[in-house]
């Protein structure tokens, strides 16, 4: 974490493991660094592993079905999330997982299930920005803003006000992605000094 030196990290989590071989721990670290090195093939057996010793650890589950997801792995992401579910540990990145996968098969029920999951949890606003992406790849830019603007605002009103600003922030770097300079500029000047 200080160095930055995720190889060493994973270095770390191999003798943690050699020490503790039944710690969940070192082994859903690895397959995060792994992910995160772009590397989520060599991901999957630590976070197998890692769900195998600690079941009831949602964050597990997320770990395994981002490197799946990564590597285009839909069906057994789904059923990863799926299993996650079944056991109660359904967190938001779950759901962000199973809505990505209704968006990818353009499977538009799936998707309204996910948002009605969010719907039941006002003080998630994680959803809603998946929401606001999906409208600016589909060129609702108007929804868009519109959704994006309400993500800020209940993080505003959760007193997260760095993370209302970081999600602010996005949305003239996404703008200016889809070629709309002279809107991101005007948003740009607009933003709080952060």
């Amino acid at each position: 974490t200080i160095t930055g030196d995720l190889n060493a990290s994973i270095r770390n989590d191999r003798e943690w493991i050699g020490l503790y071989p039944r710690n969940p721990v070192p082994y859903a670290d690895m397959a995060d660094l792994q992910i995160q090195l772009g590397k989520a093939a060599l991901a999957l057996d630590p976070a197998r592993r890692a769900l195998q010793l600690d079941p009831e650890n949602p964050l597990a589950y997320v770990t395994l079905a981002r490197a799946q997801m990564y590597l285009g792995q839909f069906e057994e992401a789904a059923s990863t999330c799926r299993q996650a579910i079944s056991r109660h540990l359904d967190v938001a990145p779950i759901h962000n997982f199973l809505l990505q996968i209704a968006f990818l098969r353009l499977d538009q029920p799936a998707m309204d299930e996910e948002f009605a999951w969010s719907r039941n949890r006002p003080s998630e606003p994680y959803m809603l920005q998946q929401q606001a992406l999906i409208d600016f790849s589909l060129g609702k830019v108007k929804a868009a803003q519109a959704v994006m603007a309400s993500v800020v605002d209940e993080y505003r009103k959760q007193d997260e006000i760095e993370r209302a600003y970081r999600m602010q922030a996005q949305v003239p770097r996404i703008e200016a992605e889809l070629g709309l300079l002279e809107t991101a500029n005007t948003l740009l000047e607009r933003l709080p000094a952060i």
